[in-house]
C-alpha cells in the first residue's frame, strides 16, 4: 500500500472510531484518568466521560496523559452511567468476574470485531470499565449488551485500568482497520434509551398484570432484560416490543373495568 493510500485509510479509521465512547466509572486516581486518555489517542479515540469520578482531572492527570491534552479537555462528566450510555446502541462492559443473568460473554478481541461491525453501520458504541478497586457492579453489566473479558493469565489477571482501556482501544482500531464493510441498507440497533423505555415499559406492564414479584418473580424483570439484550433486536423490533405491551396494556384495563 502507498504511503498516501495509508494515510487515507488512517484517517477512514480516525473518522469511524469517533463513533467509540470511553466510559470511567467510579475512576479513584487522577493519574489512571491521563493515562487511560493517552491510551485512546493512541488509537484514534477521542471520546472520553466520566462517571461519578472520585478525583478530578488535575496535573498528575495531565502528566500522564503524555500529549492527550486534548482527550483530557473534552471529557465529559455525568453523574449516572444511563446519561453516559444513553445515545450508544451497544456497550461492552469490561469486566473479570462473571455475574448471574450478565449478558452473553466475550473476550476482548471478539469485543473489537464487533464494535466495528456496528459502527460501520454509522452506530454509537461505548467500552465501559470501573473502578480500579472493585471494576463494574453487577447492574452495570447487566446494563451492557456484552459482558468483556480480557484473556489474562489466569493466575494473574490484575490489569491496571489503563492497560485494559489500551488492549480494548487496540482491539477495536485493528478490528476497523480489517474489518469488511457492511450492507448499507442493515436495520439499525436502538439507542440504551429506546431500550431502557422498553425494559420500564415492560416493567410497568408486569405491574398493571399483578404478576409475582416474591421468590423466583423477583427475578422476572432481570430475566426478560437478559432475553432481549441476547435477542439484540434492532430499533424497528423494539417499537413492535412496544406496541404489543401498549395493546396488552389496553388489553388488562378493559377486562378491569
Amino acid at each position: 500500500m502507498s504511503g498516501m493510500q495509508s494515510e487515507i485509510t488512517q484517517r477512514a479509521v480516525d473518522a469511524l472510531a469517533n463513533r467509540a465512547i470511553v466510559v470511567l466509572k467510579d475512576t479513584t486516581h487522577p493519574g489512571n484518568i491521563g493515562a487511560a486518555a493517552r491510551a485512546m489517542k493512541t488509537c484514534g479515540l477521542r471520546r472520553l466521560i466520566l462517571v461519578s469520578p472520585q478525583t478530578l482531572i488535575d496535573g498528575q492527570s495531565r502528566a500522564m496523559s503524555a500529549g492527550a491534552l486534548d482527550v483530557l479537555q473534552s471529557a465529559v462528566t455525568v453523574s449516572s452511567l444511563a446519561e453516559a450510555i444513553s445515545e450508544c446502541a451497544v456497550v461492552f462492559a469490561y469486566t473479570a468476574r462473571r455475574r448471574e443473568l450478565s449478558p452473553q460473554q466475550v473476550y476482548s478481541f471478539q469485543a473489537g470485531a464487533l464494535a466495528a461491525q456496528h459502527i460501520r453501520r454509522d452506530e454509537s458504541i461505548a467500552l465501559l470499565f470501573g473502578g480500579e478497586k472493585s471494576g463494574l457492579e453487577t447492574d452495570d453489566v447487566r446494563a451492557a449488551t456484552y459482558a468483556v473479558e480480557i484473556p489474562a493469565n489466569p493466575q494473574y489477571s490484575s490489569l491496571n485500568l489503563a492497560q485494559a482501556v489500551q488492549i480494548a482501544c487496540y482491539d477495536l482500531r485493528r478490528s476497523l482497520i480489517n474489518a469488511q464493510e457492511f450492507a448499507a441498507d442493515a436495520e439499525p440497533m436502538p439507542t440504551q434509551k429506546e431500550l431502557r423505555d422498553l425494559y420500564d415499559h415492560a416493567n410497568r406492564v408486569i405491574e398493571t398484570a399483578q404478576m409475582p414479584k416474591r421468590g423466583k418473580g423477583k427475578l422476572l424483570l432481570p430475566r426478560l432484560t437478559r432475553l432481549i439484550t441476547r435477542a439484540k433486536p434492532t430499533a424497528s423490533e423494539v417499537r413492535l416490543l412496544r406496541g404489543i405491551l401498549k395493546a396488552l396494556t389496553r388489553k388488562i384495563n378493559n377486562e378491569e373495568q
